[in-house]
């Protein structure tokens, strides 16, 4: 989840740019065109657009309200967060030539816009997935009545809860044009979106009534309730509790789930409601989902490979380099190590299911041997692993093997 704090560094920028807008203090120019031009060294000009777009509107708007704008101010920090902003790739392009133009600007950032194109809802989904549990309140965004009492001029923060609508709908529409999209596209707007609800719920006086509660309700209520089983059935799995750490932390897991449950069944306060969401997920993934973490590389083996030669048949080697922290690692497709097995010297990174598709066993010597999660499993792959009392269909074997002379 390393995408949400660099994401941040967009938000504080823009941040700082409305506080420099609005208070037209040097400090707060200052720290808008650093976090600004921070922020495009992690996502690249596609960061001069989110935020150019965002302030430029915000802009209009002031200007058509009577407000004028610091023309002056504005090109000292255009200019500025330009060459700050430049300043890692020009290094890089000294470096590498025009390799490094194709790869980053043309493949990273252009060729988001002309690739396979993906379903629109990955990237809804991953803002209601990433900003839970707040995003079960957002039928409340839904009142007519709370918009129009937030957002009138004679309240103080009027201009900043423009701003912040505003940059969600650049940050997070701006994402809705690739055709290759990713739920990790909704990062940048995450902070927005929080802002805005988060404000509606801070100003909720009374309690809340109509059908944006009662959806909200239902919706908490009825996601609570599916959590119960799930939580219960992860019982059937006796290898998962050999512990009583375990058995502790699931049972603690039940109930934040079921007082969260009863919280919406029961109508209580919006303030109890949002407290029991947040323990039940809080806990759900600082205690819970950790206890079915299965690294792609465990420490044990990323210390027998040292710096020994490498080669990797995986499908994604990226996170095997990640993990190790090496770039020297030799890719071979699983189409062709039978091939190539002869050629390759040191060790060999392998999933046990291709060694025996091409009847390797005999031609290597297994060093170490650990289990992952296998990816893009089904319901049915999940209910036959329930019934069987196993995890195994639900998992696959890596293998670290030295090729034999």
């Amino acid at each position: 989840m390393m995408e949400m704090p660099l994401s941040l560094l967009s938000t504080l920028g823009a941040m700082y740019f409305f506080a420099a807008i609005y208070e037209s203090r040097r400090s707060d120019w200052i720290l808008a065109t650093l976090f600004c031009s921070l922020a495009v060294l992690v996502k690249g000009p596609v960061a001069w657009v989110m935020i150019g777009a965002s302030g430029s509107l915000f802009l209009l708007l002031r200007y058509r309200s009577g407000f004028r704008i610091p023309f002056k101010q504005l090109t000292v920090f255009s200019l500025s967060t330009f060459i700050l902003g430049s300043l890692w790739f020009v290094a890089c392009y000294m470096k590498y030539g025009q390799e490094f133009i194709d790869y980053f600007f043309l493949r990273e950032n252009l060729g988001k816009f002309t690739s396979r194109s993906y379903p629109l809802r990955v990237v809804f989904q991953g803002l209601l997935i990433f900003s839970l549990p707040w995003s079960l309140f957002l039928p409340l965004l839904m009142s007519k009545q709370s918009w129009l009492s937030r957002f009138n001029k004679r309240e103080s923060k009027y201009w900043a809860r423009v701003f912040t609508l505003i940059c969600f709908v650049v940050f997070f529409g701006l994402w809705l044009i690739p055709n290759q999209r990713s739920h990790h596209y909704a990062m940048p707007s995450i902070f927005f979106f929080l802002t805005l609800l988060l404000d509606t719920m801070k100003c909720h006086h009374r309690p809340i009534s109509g059908w944006q509660a009662k959806s909200s309700h239902l919706f908490s209520a009825g996601l609570f309730f599916l959590l119960l089983p799930v939580l219960f059935l992860t019982f059937a799995f006796p290898s998962l509790f050999e512990s009583l750490s375990h058995i502790s932390i699931m049972t603690v897991a039940i109930a934040l789930a079921i007082f969260a449950f009863i919280s919406f069944t029961k109508v209580l306060s919006l303030k109890t409601r949002a407290l029991s969401s947040l323990l039940c997920f809080g806990f759900l993934w600082s205690f819970v989902t950790p206890l079915f973490i299965l690294p792609t590389v465990p420490d044990r083996v990323v210390r027998h490979i040292g710096e020994q030669p490498l080669s990797v048949v995986y499908r994604k080697p990226y996170f095997i380099a990640e993990a190790l922290e090496r770039t020297d690692i030799q890719i071979v497709g699983a189409h062709e190590i039978a091939e190539r097995i002869h050629s390759l010297t040191g060790l060999l990174f392998i999933p046990e299911r291709v060694v025996d598709q091409f009847e390797l066993r005999s031609k290597v010597e297994i060093i170490e041997r650990w289990r992952v999660w296998q990816k893009s499993r089904r319901l049915k792959h999940v209910l036959s692993a329930i019934n069987a009392s196993s995890l195994s269909e639900l998992q696959e074997t890596f293998l670290l093997v030295r090729i034999k002379p």
